[in-house]
Formats: structure tokens, C-alpha cells, sequence
């Protein structure tokens, strides 16, 4: 009966409590960022890849600017941001909470806005490549193919030289697209997404229900330990008859003998 009241109450507080928070509302959007866009000789796994865009989507230099121009510091504004990866995609969940909705909405698309310009910013050009100079080496083997009596040897060196030209072209393409591109545009969760007044109540009896459990655990255990102690008892033994001599010497007389102590465990 205790442990129902005591968790009934754990509820009313929970529930009570969170009425007293203010109200977060949360604006949303997907991001797509594209793995191919990695350098063949990049070291790192697809997974560490996406992992450094959600270090990007909270840096300070991404975040500063934006707090500045929305009277916040960029640790504040970094509390109400939260990035993570959809499972085994190339999507990126953004997600930014305040206490006005439309405020929500407009800090993410200011957030999105500067991540895509981080991400899309091209390399520095490599002078060794050049598009114009792998396309004229790749017309100049094709001509080459296209000429009578080569040897199977030499054909197959050229057209090992033809394919490896055409990956740099297919990879330089790829280069010049977007890494990161939006999947779906900012949008504001039209219900408040904290508190939950619900979750609170259940949060708030569970705890007290294992606190009492806990405490009536406690009390069991320390009243049975108690009850079974016991300490022993002295109990005197009757006093037993010794065959003697009575006054003047006549047999058959008894004598009292003192009685002794007996120990005997008191009965409960």
C-alpha cells in the first residue's frame, strides 16, 4: 500500500513539473551528403566520412556567425542543435529547438544555408590534371586503337590506357557536383516536442516505485534480522537431594545441594 502511494505521488510530481518548463519547438530537415564525392586515396571509412559532416553541422565556425546575428552565443546555440545519421544512408538529420516555432525554422535554415556552402566549397585544383589534357590523351589513344595492324599486346596496353583516362574524366565530373545538397527543406514540427507532460509522469512514478521498493526491501531485511537473534538464557536447575548424614549423625538424612546454573536457550 505504501509503495502505491509513494509512486502515485512519484507521478503527480512528474506530471506537475513538467507543466512548470517552458515550451521547445522543433524545426527539421534532411540532408544528403554524397560518399562518392571522396577521394579515391581518402584513408577514411564512409562512416567516419558522415561522422566529420555532424562535427561540421555543430563547429564553432559554422555556428558563430549565425548566434551573433541571432543574439545567441554559439555554446547556446549549439544546445539547441542535434545532427545524426539515418542508418545506413547518406542522410543527415538536423534538428533545432527553441521556445518560438518560427524562430526554430529560421536558425535552421540559416544553419543549412552556411553548411552547404562549407561543404560545396571546392578543392584547390590539382595543376597536374587537367580536363582539356586528359581529353586530348584520350582521343589521342582512341586514334591510336583505330589503327591497323596492332599487335594484341599493344591493344591491350592502349585500351588499359583508354579506361584509366576515362575514370579521371568520370571522377573530375563528380568533383564538380555539390557533396551536400538538400533532401528536405527546413519545416517546423507544428506540436510542441517538449515538455512531455506524459513521459514525465511515467518517468517520475517509475522512480519512486523502484525507491520503494528499494526502501521496503531495506525495512524487511532489517526487521528479519532482527527477529531472528536470539541470546541465551541461564535457567537454575532444581535443587537435587544428596545422601547425608543429619544432625547427630543419623544416615538417610538428605541434604539440599546448591543449585547450579543450566544454560538453556529461552523459548520464543
Amino acid at each position: 500500500m505504501l509503495a502505491m502511494v509513494i509512486t502515485l505521488l512519484g507521478g503527480v510530481v512528474g506530471y506537475v513539473g513538467s507543466l512548470l518548463l517552458p515550451e521547445q519547438y522543433a524545426a527539421r530537415a534532411e540532408l544528403h551528403y554524397n560518399l562518392a564525392q571522396a577521394k579515391p586515396n581518402e584513408l577514411l571509412r564512409e562512416d567516419r566520412t558522415l561522422n566529420t559532416q555532424l562535427v561540421v553541422l555543430r563547429s564553432r565556425t559554422l555556428l558563430e556567425p549565425i548566434a551573433s546575428a541571432n543574439g545567441l552565443t554559439a555554446e547556446e546555440l549549439g544546445g539547441q542543435v542535434t545532427a545524426m545519421v539515418v542508418q545506413s544512408s547518406e542522410v543527415i538529420q538536423v534538428e533545432v529547438r527553441d521556445s518560438s516555432s518560427a524562430r526554430s525554422q529560421r536558425l535552421l535554415e540559416q544553419l543549412t544555408a552556411g553548411y552547404l556552402a562549407l561543404a560545396n566549397t571546392p578543392d584547390a585544383p590539382d595543376e597536374d590534371i587537367d580536363t582539356e589534357s586528359v581529353e586530348a590523351q584520350l582521343r589521342e589513344v582512341r586514334d591510336r586503337l583505330g589503327r591497323p595492324g596492332l599487335s594484341t599486346d599493344e591493344a591491350e596496353i592502349l585500351a588499359l590506357r583508354e579506361a584509366s583516362l576515362l575514370g579521371q574524366l568520370d571522377s573530375m565530373e563528380l568533383a564538380a557536383q555539390d557533396a551536400a545538397t538538400v533532401l528536405t527543406p527546413a519545416y517546423s514540427v507544428p506540436d510542441p516536442v517538449s515538455p512531455r507532460p506524459r513521459f514525465a509522469a511515467a518517468t517520475g512514478a517509475l522512480t519512486a516505485l523502484l525507491l520503494a521498493a528499494g526502501a521496503v526491501a531495506f525495512l524487511a531485511r532489517r526487521w528479519t534480522g532482527h527477529a531472528g537473534s536470539t541470546d541465551p538464557v541461564t535457567v537454575l536447575a532444581p535443587p537435587t537431594a544428596v545422601p547425608g548424614r543429619g544432625p547427630g549423625g543419623a544416615r538417610g538424612a538428605s541434604v539440599t545441594a546448591a543449585p547450579g546454573p543450566v544454560d538453556r536457550p529461552a523459548s520464543l
